[in-house]
């Protein structure tokens, strides 16, 4: 069953919610259907939990930091793929109402993020964007759509930043080596590795309507909604991470920018 991954939460200032450890934290989304974008309160750093969940690549990986490498990471050199991702992380930032967390990141230089509609519902109040640094940023809703799942916001302190390289022209086919990054639990700078297995899903979850979506066995945990899926060949950001399949966590699902470009340009028509 695929879910809507959603953590709640409790009130409060941003920081203070970043360090939150009530129990009831714990407790899955109110949608039945449970996205990957989530509330925080980490029970472990994300970035410790071994990725093995790819098909007949889980033996054969190398120890890198806290992360465990999937195979084709071995096809180029290690220290490749960390400056990639790090740059990529640059970025990427952990987005906060008084109800959601989940992540985002920056589509162009007019400061424009992106998220998933599901972390910033209508009337959801103040939304906060936070880069790697710990700085705080209120952030302003700019449209949104439960049709592909996708939200803009504007910061504009964000203004005039250079974003990563985004794809929005060509769609990943099966085998595709992808990176799913955000700020699952809160924990920021996180990163599960894996691979396009199809390019074609359909799914409805809650209110959401998904046409023509990744399904990918990069895990997609609580926190990463609405943040980017990095295409390791392309060097660029492909797609929004959406949801995950609590029957099966290892199989998530990503919205394709190249189908999406249309709709986004839509949602900034007039901004």
């Amino acid at each position: 069953m695929v879910f809507h991954k959603s953590r709640k939460s409790y009130g409060g200032n941003p920081a203070s919610l970043l360090t939150q450890t009530d129990p009831r934290i714990f407790a899955v989304s109110l949608f039945s259907l449970l996205i990957a974008g989530s509330w925080m309160g980490v029970t472990e750093a994300s970035a410790s939990k071994e990725v093995s969940n790819l098909p007949e690549r889980a033996e054969a990986t190398d120890k890198y930091g806290e992360f465990q490498l999937p195979l084709f990471v071995e096809e180029r050199e290690a220290a490749e793929v960390e400056a990639l991702v790090e740059e990529a992380h640059e970025s990427v930032y952990t987005v906060i109402t008084p109800e959601e967390q989940g992540s985002g990141f920056l589509y162009n230089r007019d400061g424009v993020v992106i998220t998933s509609a599901h972390v910033v519902p209508e009337g959801v109040g103040l939304i906060t964007v936070m880069p790697e640094e710990g700085e705080f940023y209120e952030a302003a809703l700019l449209g949104s759509s439960k049709y592909m799942d996708v939200a803009l916001l504007h910061v504009p302190e964000f203004e005039g930043q250079e974003p990563f390289s985004i794809e929005k022209n060509e769609k990943l086919e099966p085998g595709d080596h992808v990176a799913a990054l955000g700020s699952p639990e809160g924990v920021e700078n996180t990163v599960t590795y894996g691979e396009i297995v199809d390019n074609n899903k359909q799914l409805v979850i809650s209110n959401y309507l998904y046409e023509s979506i990744y399904q990918i066995s990069a895990e997609v945990e609580e926190g990463n909604s609405g943040g980017p899926l990095l295409s390791i060949e392309e060097e660029s950001f492909v797609a929004i991470n959406a949801a995950t399949d609590l029957e099966n966590p290892s199989i998530g699902y990503s919205v394709p920018l190249n189908d999406i470009e249309d709709l986004i340009n839509d949602l900034l028509d007039g901004y």
